[in-house]
């Protein structure tokens, strides 16, 4: 469809079969000041690993941290 860049936001499935796929260069993460004993995944049990290298970290409201990270290919 001549698209260069997208943006998932999917659940664990999605984002495994991406990850798998080796199509992942970008990782954000939302870090919200909350600890809890089971939640949402952000990945389901697959066979990949990601090796990432820190891009940034900024703070984006009182209490929330955003960190970047691209994925060593």
């Amino acid at each position: 469809m001549g698209f260069k860049e997208a943006i998932i936001t999917g659940g664990a499935t999605i984002n495994s079969a991406f990850a798998e796929e080796n199509l992942i260069d970008e990782i954000i993460f939302d870090v919200n000041p909350a600890i809890i004993g089971d939640g949402i995944p952000v990945f389901k049990p697959s066979n990949f690993e990601l090796k990432l290298d820190l891009i940034d970290y900024k703070r984006v409201g009182k209490n929330l941290v955003e960190i970047r990270y691209k994925v060593i290919k």
